[in-house]
């Protein structure tokens, strides 16, 4: 696993993630979510990612399911729990979910389906 990618933080269109050891924490721009000020997610309470890269006249974005909360139906848009973000940014989100996806794996103690 890329240890490389703890410590930083990606900025999305309005939010950003921080990737901490055991956690992210998703900072919510004032725009768009006002005051909410930060949520903190532990990988073992993730229980999926949904990842897609930016199309030609849309955002891309990385989506995560959280153990206990209810799943968003609605536009991507207003999920407090996604990150929109643009072309350029597609390499470091990419890496982002695959740093998850291994967390994931290592919290739960799962073992990955051979590929």
């Amino acid at each position: 696993m890329s240890q490389d990618i703890i410590g930083q933080t990606m900025k999305g269109r309005d939010k950003s993630v921080s990737v901490e050891r055991d956690a992210l924490v998703l900072s919510y721009g004032k725009a768009f979510h006002g005051f909410k000020g930060d949520k903190r997610i532990p990988y073992k309470r993730i229980t999926a990612v949904q990842f897609r890269e930016p199309g030609f006249l849309l955002a891309g974005y990385i989506q995560f399911s959280i153990e206990g909360a209810v799943e968003w139906r609605g536009p991507i848009v207003q999920d407090e729990n996604a990150v929109l973000f643009e072309k350029s940014e597609t390499a470091q989100f990419r890496a982002l979910k695959d740093f998850i996806d291994e967390a994931v794996v290592r919290e739960q103690g799962a073992v990955p389906a051979p590929t």
